[in-house]
């Protein structure tokens, strides 16, 4: 959740100082020109920040701490697939900020078998 929070506040914030959240609001977004060209500096800035991943991840963290403060395990599925994506993601984009990811991951895990290893 921290690391999403952290990782839009950023880029939103220096949109916001370069002058691009007037134009993601007037449908600069989405001209003919900025589609059929490189990417502008603009909608760069759009995929950095609220188009990025970091909405869904800090809503996966804070999905996470309830289900931990109401003592529900995380689905395997959910720690398998946030694993791997954050594995790929390391391998693909180094430097970044992706091995932040393996904190999160590696203490769920911990949660996980602590969770299994109690006697019923």
């Amino acid at each position: 959740m921290l690391i999403g929070s952290v990782h839009l506040v950023i880029f939103v914030v220096q949109a916001a100082a370069l002058g691009h959240l007037t134009d993601w609001l007037t449908g600069g977004l989405l001209s003919v020109e900025t589609l059929e060209a490189e990417l502008s500096q603009s909608q760069s800035y759009f995929w950095l920040s609220i188009g990025s991943s970091a909405v869904p991840m800090a809503l996966l963290g804070l999905l996470i701490i309830r289900m931990g403060r109401a003592k529900e395990l995380v689905p395997g599925y959910l720690l398998g697939g946030l694993t791997v994506w954050t594995l790929v993601c390391c391998l693909l984009l180094e430097p970044s900020g992706f091995p932040l990811l393996l904190v999160p991951v590696i203490l769920l895990f911990l949660a996980r078998r602590a969770t299994h290893e109690k006697p019923a």
